[in-house]
This record gives C-alpha cells, structure tokens and sequence, in this order.
C-alpha cells in the first residue's frame, strides 16, 4: 500500500469512527497487530502521517499536543519498539494518535 493510499484509508477510518486513531489501530490498516508489528511497520505508518498535508501526530498529555513536523521518526520508533513486553509497545503506540490537520 502507498503512502497515499495509506493515508486514505487513516482518513476513511477517521470519519468512520468519527474519531482519532492511534499508531496501534492505524497498523490494523496495513494488516499487523501493535502487538506483532516491527520497528518498519511503524516506520511506515510515521511516515505516511509526517508526509501528509491532512493528518498530524499528536498524544494527549492534559490535551492533545501536536508533535511538529517533521516528526522524529526515528526517537518514536525507539520509545515504542524498547519494552521487550508486546503490551507495553502497544500501549506505547496507544498513546500516539493521528488527527486530521
């Protein structure tokens, strides 16, 4: 799947929820579970939201905070990808939510 094409199925699944969704319910979009997904997996889900004009990352701390782009791809992947306990990834990647801009 392109990053476009990703990018229009976060959106599609965005307005179906009518909500945000997180990195972990975006890598259900390409086929993985956040509890199996690899570091690439995230990669490509950043990516796509760091190159679009229409969705944001953001985490929600007493609100949502946006993170800037470009976003540091590379230092997300590090935090979620370092607990050696899947449910502690996923809920890392369950904090990081993708908006539309």
């Amino acid at each position: 799947m392109s990053h476009n094409d990703l990018e229009k199925r976060i959106l599609q699944e965005m307005h179906e929820v009518r909500d945000w969704i997180s990195i972990a319910h975006a890598l259900t979009l390409i086929g993985r579970s956040s509890f199996v997904a690899s570091g690439d997996d995230v990669r490509r889900v950043l990516e796509c939201v760091d190159r679009s004009d229409v969705l944001r990352l953001g985490r929600i701390v007493n609100r949502l905070e946006a993170i800037p782009k470009p976003l540091p791809v590379d230092a997300i992947i590090d935090r979620v990808m370092t607990p050696g306990n899947p449910a502690d990834r996923s809920g890392l990647m369950m904090e990081l939510f993708i908006v539309e801009a």
